[in-house]
């Protein structure tokens, strides 16, 4: 319930820092690859099932989980040529943790969209699960990136990261 109804006045989350938990991201990642290709499937206009809907979904949600802590970790190696000093360390497993903890609001978002027809709402439903994951990310790891690196943007590629998910499943999986 924590990534769903994420409430950031809590303290982070202990767990997610001691001991990274990549099991779940893995399963979401895995659920949320079927949940796409159903969604597509299912709001197609196609009578006949396309089974390449699967391996799009897969290269998304996979390579975001993959890709994500790999961006920070290229930001880090960034900082470090211009110069800046005092660069923390941002463990490559707990951000892939928390990232992929975060992708669950588009669970009942996709059940949402199957429901609803009308495009301006699928957008406010998607929109509304981005807010959700981006609470999420913010209540569990922007403190702790904004302490380790003491960049502003720095902790803004995580939610760049989240909003290209959910913005790639409304244009790519609904309405195709």
């Amino acid at each position: 319930t924590l990534a769903v109804l994420p409430n950031p006045n809590e303290p982070p989350h202990e767990g997610f820092r001691e001991r990274p938990d990549l099991w779940g991201p893995f399963w979401i990642a895995t659920t949320l690859s079927i949940f796409f290709a159903g969604v597509a499937n299912y709001t197609s206009n196609d009578l006949e099932t396309d089974f390449a809907y699967v391996g799009s979904a897969c290269s998304v949600l996979y390579g975001s989980l993959f890709l994500c802590p790999l961006a920070l970790r290229a930001a880090i190696f960034a900082l470090n040529h211009k110069g800046v000093e005092n660069l923390g360390n941002v463990p490559y497993f707990h951000v892939m943790s928390v990232f992929g903890y975060s992708l669950v609001p588009l669970l009942p978002v996709s059940l949402l969209c199957c429901m609803i027809y009308i495009g301006i709402v699928r957008w406010l439903i998607v929109l509304a699960g981005l807010g959700f994951s981006m609470a999420f990310f913010k209540a569990q790891l922007w403190e702790r990136l904004l302490e380790e690196v003491q960049v502003v943007w720095f902790p803004l590629i995580v939610p760049a990261f989240q909003a290209a998910v959910f913005i790639i499943y409304r244009v790519s999986f609904l309405d195709v």
